[in-house]
């Protein structure tokens, strides 16, 4: 019986769409797939009532813990906060077999959710553990706490190579190495268009209404000011352009109304949230997705899913040289934002001239996503999980 066992920030992530393709991916292999979200810091009357329905799996999953005096006394000895233990108590009560049986547990995030998979793998040593390190918690939060975690998994699987490499780079500066079996994995993506396809010959700048597309949670990790600057830019210069916003956050209500008081609303729509096919479906026809992801206080992107997609999709991604993105769209695959707005769009303008140049990217973003991501059951993923049955086998 293969079970495995994802533990996530929160349930569901809607922002998160990756999370979600990767426990799609865990039921074509897994017999029993189970989901449990914890958020990070609950607060209110939501906290209350998130305790509230979960009493009687901490009472019960306390009780268990009872019976095993090993376990119990190991849980006091990791001096855990309350919430983390009631946390755990949460999950032992609803899958008691967490504690006896074998499993993979597969962790979201080097965070709280990390921390609940290394215990579950002290306590019962049948449990094969893996975690995501998806971006900003190694590359921005990275703490000895951390480190010390990570180094109790059996897999670590990282969103791009410089995820990889600042994970590595800073437990050896704090001493800490880590063991696990290293992965790089690229998102899921799902393709929209063949690579052979060809791209339609590009009219004059003047006649044509080029169509622009930003995705992404209304943040400032994700730089929409920038997009709203380039955006008054290619006004300035008497571009025709429409450029469409999808996304929600608290940002909303500030960005709709820069965009109106900027005079944009006649270019510029803000969308909302879309369902992921919409959003597919309208990277096919745009000809640019500008994604400015900036590094704030405490967060930045790992590598985003929606720079993978919209490259297999044809659409040319304009973008910055943070964390993992020169992975995907170095070399030729897409066009990195200058520090000088005015700059980056009189080089925007310029491509758009270059029927042959925008070829070029197109067909090269193509087969670099065709070679690095997948669509089927060849994902890197199912070969960590294989990796980590194997493990189980091979104990008993």
């Amino acid at each position: 019986m293969k079970r495995i066992v994802h533990l996530v920030p929160e349930w569901p992530t809607n922002y998160q769409t990756f999370v979600q393709d990767d426990i799609e991916i865990s039921r074509t292999i897994g017999d029993i797939v189970s989901v449990f979200g914890f958020s990070a810091s609950e607060s209110g009357i939501k906290c209350i009532l998130f305790w509230i329905r979960r009493t009687p799996s901490m009472m019960l999953g306390y009780t268990r813990l009872c019976k095993f005096r090993l376990y119990r006394k190991g849980i006091f000895q990791w001096k855990l906060s309350i919430k983390q233990r009631l946390r755990l108590y949460i999950l032992i009560g609803k899958i008691p077999w967490l504690l006896t049986e074998q499993s993979v547990v597969h962790a979201h995030f080097l965070a709280h959710t990390a921390e609940l998979g290394a215990y579950l793998g002290m306590l019962n040593s049948r449990i094969v553990t893996v975690v995501t390190a998806h971006g900003s918690e190694v590359l921005m939060n990275a703490t000895p706490t951390l480190l010390q975690i990570a180094k109790k998994y059996d897999f670590i699987v990282c969103a791009s190579r410089a995820v990889l490499a600042d994970l590595n780079r800073k437990a050896v500066l704090l001493n800490s190495k880590i063991t696990s079996s290293q992965y790089v994995r690229y998102c899921r993506t799902h393709e929209m268009t063949s690579p052979s396809d060809e791209i339609p010959a590009v009219p004059s700048i003047q006649n044509k209404t080029w169509r622009f597309l930003s995705v992404g949670r209304l943040h400032p990790q994700k730089g929409w000011d920038i997009c709203i600057k380039l955006a008054l830019e290619f006004k300035s210069k008497s571009i025709k352009f429409k450029w469409t916003f999808i996304g929600d956050g608290y940002e909303f209500q500030r960005i709709e109304k820069l965009v109106y008081d900027q005079g944009l609303q006649n270019e510029v729509s803000l969308l909302g949230r879309k369902p992921r096919n919409f959003c597919l479906e309208l990277m096919r026809k745009s000809d640019f997705l500008v994604l400015p992801s900036v590094i704030t206080d405490k967060d930045c992107d790992g590598l985003p899913l929606v720079i993978l997609e919209a490259m297999r999709a044809g659409s040319i991604v304009i973008s910055t040289k943070a964390a993992g993105i020169p992975e995907a769209i170095g070399e030729g695959r897409g066009f990195f934002l200058n520090e000088s707005v005015e700059k980056s769009a009189q080089q925007i303008v310029s491509l758009m001239g270059d029927s042959h140049g925008m070829k070029s990217i197109s067909r090269s973003a193509k087969l670099w996503v065709a070679q690095n991501t997948s669509i089927d059951n060849s994902d890197p993923l199912l070969e960590v999980y294989g990796y980590a049955f194997r493990k189980l086998a091979d104990a008993n």
